[in-house]
């Protein structure tokens, strides 16, 4: 996670509590800004943000009345190209990532897609229901307090389920998902018209190799030649955004929604107004999505009497997964750097294309990310892995197969250089002095459904009485903390991978191994895994959840008890531990663990669940090994 240059340079904690409001140019540079607001948090050390529950978190989002002139909040333009790093809830020490807010997680059923839904801007006065006697809007700062005067113009889109609960999700938080997901989408969408920025994300012309992007005249499959710089995770919705009308029109009307806000001024702001990529269909679009339950809006009836629930509120702070339209046709891609050897290899002259890109790899804990200058076009790619989403269904994109490849001569190696020291989300340009490019993205990767399995069926046993408390235990060394599934969780690198990003290309502390050659290798996906701090009685202890792979099946998940000694220093101990056994033989390697901190005793949980793998955990099974290893 990269240092935020633009950020208060203290130590402070303090939450991100909305993303919107571009402004281009940012400066002096060519890149198109985003204001982040932050709120300081009442917060000495780490350990009271991981003290905190969903209740007591809930309770800092209201506009505390004893700061009248709001000198807790600040507002921070950063490059838009930053915005996969950017989300509602997640808290900042000084510049550095230090973890988020406890959230709860939710499925949308959207019948027709955004039809279902309804648009309201944050400063809009609504009606107000019988007896209410102030101003009526969708969020008021007694439930989140500190954005309403500067982000009145925020436009969210508002679905009420048959419960009667409204979500509120910001239009911002859209536009980071579907269209901004990865720093070279991010600045395409904020820097002109999607008809006239496309070609910066899919290539439009011919290659000598056959293949291009068009509409297989055969099949009617949808071929799409990614440019060097997208990542293939974003196929999907290169090809959308480039073949679906639908699409293509809710792209294209970004920029009309910029024109729009700006009215002529060039030097103005405007807010994000991004809208669902899908139409409506017979199947209904699911979104999965995590955020906070504000504090019911009550008032009493006329005539009085007991007070009345007018509202309550969701505000999704992000988009976990999201179906996919049954209505496309499948999607094959290609990259335009492509090494991969065609049907028909043909000896060629010169240098090989590209040979003197310098391949992208994982920022070091060290990166300073700034938006006082551009990107440089010359430089490798600083890589840094933010949030995690999912598609829930459909097709992954088969890939193209050339008609013929070029067979070259070995091209000179560049050496790997050392991670640099500051990098830019913003606009490549081949102005000196700038910094390296930072390719901030959203990791997209297959549903991770155990831990959310895990933590239900934790309050299960919580409302039933059988578990005092538990919380999501974030690590404080931000170089450890990795997004999987819309949870904080520690990752398994060591601390010479973290701090000099020469991660592994495969092993097991790597999920998904990296894959290619050059200019087109992709970096592995870290492992991880969800501790949870939980108290059985007098007993405290903590839960390691482990990811794996879909080959491996289960796999054991210790519980072990507290020291009462420096809680950080013994998870990650513990953490490494599970690490070097590679998640095997762990009753005997985690009793050893727990020895070397002078715990009392370390146990490990078989998984039984309702049904098959991914199904639900039983609860009950989960009680007797509670109540066992706190008997």
């Amino acid at each position: 996670m990269p240092i935020i240059e633009e950020f208060p340079k203290d130590d402070a904690y303090r939450l991100v509590k909305w993303v919107d409001k571009f402004t281009l140019p940012h400066l002096t540079t060519r890149s198109t800004s985003v204001t982040v607001r932050l709120q300081r948090l009442p917060f000495q050390r780490h350990s009271d943000l991981n003290r905190l529950t969903r209740e007591s978190a809930a309770a800092l989002l209201p506009l505390d009345r004893t700061d009248a002139g709001q000198a807790q909040y600040t507002s921070v333009a950063v490059h838009a190209g930053l915005l996969p790093h950017l989300a509602i809830g997640r808290v900042y020490q000084g510049q550095r990532l230090v973890g988020e807010l406890p959230t709860r997680q939710a499925t949308l059923t959207l019948a027709d897609a955004e039809l279902s839904c309804h648009e309201v801007r944050i400063g809009e006065e609504l009606p107000a229901p019988a007896g209410w006697t102030y101003p009526y809007k969708q969020l008021l700062s007694r439930e989140f307090g500190g954005i309403q005067t500067e982000f009145g113009a925020s436009r969210c889109l508002v679905f009420v389920d048959a419960s009667g609960i409204e979500y509120v999700i910001p239009r911002a938080l859209i536009f980071q998902r579907f269209y901004a997901i990865q720093r070279e989408l991010a600045n395409a969408f904020t820097s002109g018209p999607w008809a006239q920025t496309r070609h910066r994300i899919v290539y439009e012309g011919r290659l000598r190799s056959g293949l291009e992007t068009r509409i297989d005249p055969a099949t009617g499959a949808w071929h799409v030649i990614l440019q060097t710089h997208v990542d293939n995770d974003f196929a999907r919705l290169a090809a959308l955004l480039y073949f679906d009308d639908y699409a293509a029109a809710r792209a294209e009307s970004i920029y009309t929604g910029m024109l729009s806000d700006r009215r002529a001024n060039v030097h103005a702001p405007w807010f994000a107004s991004a809208q669902i990529p899908f139409r409506a269909e017979a199947k209904p679009l699911r979104l999965q999505v995590k955020g906070f339950i504000l504090p019911p809006r009550l008032g009493r009836r006329e005539g009085g009497g007991k007070p009345v629930v007018h509202k309550q509120s969701f505000l999704v702070t992000s988009i976990l997964g999201s179906s996919w339209p049954s209505y496309t046709p499948p999607i094959k891609a290609g990259r335009l750097n492509s090494g991969d050897k065609g049907k028909e290899q043909l000896p060629a002259q010169g240098d090989r294309p590209y040979a003197n890109h310098l391949r992208a790899r994982p920022a070091g804990s060290e990166l300073v990310t700034t938006s006082a200058t551009d990107a440089s076009a010359a430089q490798g790619d600083a890589v840094t892995l933010e949030d995690t989403f999912s598609w829930l269904d459909g097709e992954e994109p088969g890939k193209l197969t050339k008609d013929r490849s070029q067979l070259y001569s070995d091209s000179e190696l560049h050496p790997v250089p050392p991670p640099p020291d500051a990098a830019s989300g913003g606009e490549r340009t081949q102005q000196g002095g700038n910094a390296a490019p930072a390719h901030h993205k959203v990791l997209v990767r297959d549903p991770v459904n155990r831990f959310r399995y895990l933590l239900n069926a934790f309050e299960l046993l919580h409302s039933a009485g059988d578990l005092q408390r538990y919380t999501v235990f974030q690590p404080a060394i931000p170089s450890q903390l990795a997004q999987c599934g819309g949870l904080s969780c520690w990752n398994f690198l060591d601390d010479m991978a973290r701090r000099t990003g020469r991660w592994p290309s495969s092993g097991w502390r790597i999920l998904e191994r990296a894959r290619g050659v050059g200019t087109e290798r992709t970096m592995g996906k870290p492992r991880c895994v969800l501790v949870v701090r939980i108290e059985v009685g007098a007993h405290l202890g903590y839960w390691f959840e482990i990811e794996t792979r879909k080959t491996e099946g289960g796999v054991l998940s210790p519980l072990v008890a507290s020291t009462g000694t420096d809680e950080q220093v013994v998870v990650s101990h513990l953490v490494e531990s599970i690490a070097r056994a590679e998640g095997r033989n762990l009753r005997q390697a985690m009793i050893a663990a727990a020895y070397e901190i002078g715990s009392d005793a370390a146990h490990c949980y078989k998984h039984y669940y309702k049904g098959d793998h991914n199904s639900e955990i039983d609860p009950n099974s989960l009680r007797r090994f509670l109540m066992k290893w706190a008997g």
